[in-house]
């Protein structure tokens, strides 16, 4: 039994002496006996032994994966984690993911991609992946540029006029979908670009790497807004064309694992007032980058402050 000290600042672990007959002959030797102890080390014990108790239990915070494709929507993610943290005490991550658009690579358990990357990279589950908000692709050039294009509204025409100039016309990148849009905006006006070589240019690589090729052609490309916006040197490059209804990007959230609540809370957060109101507010240099989707089937209208 423990005993304190009343003026030492120790504690004492005391074994009392035998003190029956019978205890006495089966323990002759026993006696009195005292260790004694410092407070502070017992103290210092007894936090030592919580903390290897609560370690485990601290260590297992919540957290969800979300996939993106590499660039700014990371810094999305990023933006909208504190809100969704505050909410709902789940921590959300940004995973770049290759241009695979594979989640399973990342660990993923939910993703965030342009849908028309997702319609072409991800097989659907029980659930159809969700509209989040939308951006759009904008048309640059030169500031030279050879077939008078800038300041249209119809993406079509806008092709039309460089078709006929000639002008230096770049492919544009697979890694965020423009390049299925370019190849069905060019279909729609009855050009094949494939035996155009004389000035359609084939590119590779993701929208930066094409944006940097473009200006040093000084070459004609669509491209992302978010994607121009991150760029500081657009090597004489300037928006020609934006506005149009058919360049407008849905952006859509699709649950990887279905039975994550992690990944359910974070797909069906990203729904909510709150959220539509932080990606209102996410700019990018200055841009507003993103206009939440609106209405039953996610379609909402692109606007710019």
């Amino acid at each position: 039994m423990g005993n304190a000290a009343p003026d030492s600042g120790r504690i004492e672990l005391r074994m009392a002496a035998p003190r029956t007959k019978t205890e006495r002959a089966c323990y002759p030797d026993v006696k009195v006996m005292a260790v004694p102890m410092r407070r502070s080390s017992v103290l210092l014990s007894m936090a030592v032994l919580l903390w290897v108790g609560l370690g485990p239990v601290m260590a297992q915070e919540r957290a969800v994966t979300v996939g993106v494709p590499a660039g700014p929507l990371a810094g999305l993610v990023q933006a909208l984690a504190p809100a969704f943290h505050a909410e709902t005490g789940i921590a959300a991550r940004a995973a770049p993911m290759g241009g695979d658009a594979n989640p399973t690579g990342v660990g993923a358990q939910a993703i965030l991609l342009p849908k028309r990357v997702l319609e072409r990279t991800q097989p659907l589950g029980r659930e159809e992946p969700r509209i989040i908000f939308h951006g759009d692709v904008i048309l640059v050039g030169s500031r030279a540029e050879r077939a008078r294009v800038r300041g249209l509204k119809d993406i079509k025409t806008a092709l039309r006029w460089i078709a006929a100039a000639r002008g230096t016309y770049m492919s544009s990148s697979p890694a965020l979908g423009v390049r299925e849009l370019e190849l069905a905006l060019w279909d729609s006006i009855g050009i094949n670009v494939q035996v155009r070589s004389t000035w359609y240019v084939e590119s590779r690589g993701d929208e930066p790497s094409v944006l940097r090729e473009a200006g040093l052609w000084g070459a004609y490309v669509l491209i992302e807004r978010m994607t121009w916006a991150a760029q500081t040197d657009r090597r004489g490059l300037e928006i020609l064309v934006e506005g149009d209804p058919a360049l407008r990007t849905a952006y859509a959230s699709h649950l990887v694992r279905e039975d994550s609540p992690e990944a359910r809370a974070w797909h069906d957060w990203l729904a909510s007032e709150s959220a539509r109101a932080a990606i209102a507010g996410f700019r990018l240099n200055g841009v507003r980058m993103f206009t939440p989707a609106t209405g039953a089937d996610g379609d909402g209208s692109q606007s710019r402050t």
